[in-house]
């Protein structure tokens, strides 16, 4: 079932039953409150005139109402009245020309307590009281009491009449509202299939169409321009990334191939062909270190993110890694570490970050480096530190873009703060750089704590 038809049955149709149903149910109420106030004046009306029926004495019975007054002023009385003798015969009757029965057949025992019907005459259908009285001479007589229901069925014919104008009203009102919000609604998803679609089929260059509609919807449409927007960025880094791998692949390559070329061509003394070895073997140690750069760079985008992990065992295993080539270039190594501090995240990818930034740190220091684990804000910031020449203010964002190197001559892919600032923005933090109080460059790395410690 589409959509806007689903909106069109919930927004008018359902609404327009249950309206139906209430209306029923009040129709069904009203009724029933009409022919109970016709069965209490009944009752009433009853009462006066079994009180005064035989206050004259057992020869001279009569009806209280064809001596009222008030009746006479108002006219006509709510009941059509008559009097019946212990034979059933018909003994008084109000008014005259009532449409009551001349005898009645059935007999009734003393004590039987009054009997309300609704019976059909000529005229329709009428309320009828059966009141059984015992006169003078302790014999039971009987008085009934007729009153149609004509002035029901007229109220009820008008409730039925304006219930139902104001039922088609309010059907109509909603059905246009529920059209024209399910087809609204109805244009707005379709424009984001359709976007959805153009994504899938690699069309990156545009985002959803507008939506400040303030909704559900519009939040949705939010969230698939941001998905957008990120996934073309990601397309960029890509093919940014394929680029320079190609490029820095195809140097070591071109070098590996002129070597071998040259040897190939003319004869070599076992020096020279060492030598040519030895260049080769370089070349294939960088590629051997592009690659693998590349294979961390992948493992970093991938892995869970849900999982607790302590981030003092890993600065510790990191900076432990990492002392070894501080020692051998005579660099002091310091540590200083949180206890308690515990993110969500890939344990391996916050490990090769680590180390990424203490290695550099290592190679570049002159005499000292620090690595601080401490609480920030909501989370968690790493920070390594080094006394070494630091970065240049115009290469402080460069140096994060995958194989920039600004000393080509150092060892390295150039791919280690990539990997840093890839495992940084997987786990909802980010990887500065600012002076360090040592005079070199300050890398931080923050992460926010995991659920429980926020």
């Amino acid at each position: 079932m589409r959509l806007a038809t689903r909106l069109w049955l919930h927004g008018a149709a359902l609404p327009a039953l249950l309206l139906t149903l209430a209306l029923a149910v009040v129709g069904v109420g009203l009724d029933r409150a009409l022919v109970h106030g016709i069965d209490d004046a009944l009752r009433g009306q009853a009462a006066v005139e079994a009180v005064s029926v035989f206050d004259q004495g057992i020869d001279a019975p009569h009806l209280h109402i064809d001596r009222s007054e008030l009746v006479r002023r108002l006219g006509e009385p709510p009941a059509a009245t008559a009097l019946y003798g212990r034979g059933g015969e018909r003994l008084l009757v109000w008014p005259a020309d009532a449409d009551l029965p001349a005898r009645l057949l059935a007999s009734v025992e003393p004590g039987t307590p009054p009997q309300l019907a609704t019976v059909q005459t000529a005229e329709g259908a009428a309320r009828e009281l059966m009141v059984p009285l015992r006169g003078p001479d302790g014999v039971t007589y009987r008085l009934l009491l007729r009153r149609s229901l004509a002035e029901r069925d007229a109220a009820l014919r008008a409730y039925v009449g304006v219930a139902a104008l104001a039922l088609l009203v309010m059907v109509l009102a909603l059905a246009v509202a529920a059209g024209a919000q399910a087809r609204g609604l109805g244009r707005r998803v379709a424009a984001l299939v359709e976007h959805v679609a153009r994504v899938g089929a690699g069309e990156l260059g545009h985002g959803p169409p507008p939506d400040d509609a303030g909704d559900e919807i519009a939040a949705l449409r939010d969230a698939v321009a941001e998905a957008t927007e990120a996934r073309r960025k990601a397309r960029l880094t890509e093919e940014r990334l394929l680029a320079d791998a190609a490029h820095e692949l195809r140097t070591p390559l071109a070098a590996m191939r002129l070597e071998l070329d040259l040897s190939l061509r003319r004869e070599r003394d076992a020096d020279a062909l060492r030598e040519t070895l030895q260049s080769v073997g370089e070349e294939v140690d960088r590629l051997s270190r592009i690659a693998e750069a590349l294979l961390q760079l992948d493992a970093s985008s991938r892995g869970r993110l849900d999982v607790p992990v302590a981030l003092r065992p890993l600065v510790e295993r990191a900076a432990a890694r990492a002392a070894g080539l501080c020692a051998a270039r005579g660099v002091a190594l310091q540590v200083h570490a949180l206890e308690e501090a515990q993110v969500d995240g890939d344990a391996d990818a916050l490990e090769r970050a680590l180390d990424n930034l203490l290695g550099n740190a290592a190679r570049f220091a002159r005499t000292r480096v620090a690595c601080t684990l401490r609480a920030d804000g909501v989370g968690f910031a790493v920070e390594v530190a080094d006394d070494g020449p630091g970065v240049p203010e115009a290469e402080a964002e460069a140096i994060f873009a995958p194989f920039h190197r600004p000393d080509r001559s150092a060892a390295g892919a150039g791919l280690g703060l990539a990997i840093v600032r890839e495992v940084a923005s997987r786990h909802r933090g980010q990887v500065t750089l600012g002076r360090a109080p040592l005079g070199g460059a300050a890398f931080t790395l923050w992460l926010p704590a995991d659920k429980e410690s926020r």
